[in-house]
């Protein structure tokens, strides 16, 4: 359960793992803390707590299992409520796509409003969601993280999805690569939309995965919404401090216009990217790196 992860992150850093495996210090406790303050990782644990699905046609079935009956399908982003296991319960886990994830037991409402109660399969929980204007129409749009719809073929081959939907309606979608999210990884999710003031109010996605184990590790990947869809600003690995991509990204203003570009500088005392923004409109001036705040 991931109600132990901050137990399990205490013990590994009283006992050295593997000569193998990446070791992580005591100086990460307060991080691990940090992110289960801002992850959703409780709710997909706990009984009664609200969940969404995360899937074009996600199925309920009568059993934990992918052949069992299938009692209704569902669309994105459709509220269930989660049936809680046993602590000491052996979760039902099945292989999908490539993917190992346990079946997630829900009640909850079909597009009817009729009620059922059955079995979901973990790849289509979602695993983070906010919501947040993303279109400046006064309205929220809902941003979900889960295991990506494309199978996977090899062990190397791992992938994440955010979606953002805007009326029950997917209005755009962009992979995360590398993102491991699915049981099987033991990794905890983190989804957050950030607004930069100083880069004229931009908004940022961060989608982050924490693991503890045998091998320990912190993924981060940031993503601009440039109006009509996200790109890439970076991904890093915060323990090895390795950057997989980073990349300057053209701040637009409401007409489309570009005001700045952006770049990711790192990880600040709080745990919130600090940013490298320069142009006309960027505040403070000279480029210096400037905090963001979630909304």
């Amino acid at each position: 359960m991931k109600m132990l992860f901050i137990a399990l992150a205490s013990s590994l850093f009283a006992n050295p793992v593997m000569p193998q495996t990446r070791t992580i210090g005591g100086e990460w406790e307060a991080y691990f803390d940090w992110f289960h303050r801002h992850s959703q990782v409780e709710q997909l644990y706990s009984n009664g707590a609200t969940l969404y699905t995360f899937g074009d046609k996600v199925a309920v079935h009568t059993g934990a299992g992918r052949n069992s009956k299938i009692i209704t399908t569902l669309g994105n982003g459709h509220v269930l409520k989660n049936i809680g296991y046993a602590d000491d319960a052996v979760l039902p886990t099945e292989e999908i796509n490539g993917y190992g994830d346990f079946w997630y037991r829900v009640k909850g409402q079909d597009a009817a409003g009729k009620a059922f109660q059955g079995f979901i399969w973990g790849g289509h929980i979602a695993k983070g969601w906010r919501k947040a204007d993303l279109t400046g129409d006064g309205k929220a749009e809902f941003v979900l993280l889960g295991v990506a719809s494309k199978p996977r073929k090899k062990l190397t081959d791992i992938h994440a999805e955010l979606r953002i939907l805007q009326k029950g309606r997917v209005l755009h979608r962009s992979d995360v690569p590398g993102l491991c999210l699915f049981e099987d990884c033991g990794s905890s999710a983190l989804l957050r939309v950030l607004n930069v003031p100083a880069a004229n109010n931009a908004l940022v996605i961060e989608a982050s995965a924490m693991t503890i184990g045998c091998w320990a590790g912190i993924e981060k990947t940031y993503f601009y919404w440039n109006g009509s869809g996200l790109e890439l600003i970076c991904h890093t690995e915060l323990i090895s401090g390795k950057v997989l991509s980073n990349h300057p990204v053209s701040i637009k203003d409401k007409t489309g216009a570009e005001v700045m570009t952006c770049r990711y500088v790192r990880e600040g005392d709080d745990y919130n990217p600090l940013w490298d923004c320069r142009g006309m409109k960027a505040k403070p001036a000279g480029g210096q790196a400037v905090v963001v705040r979630a909304k």
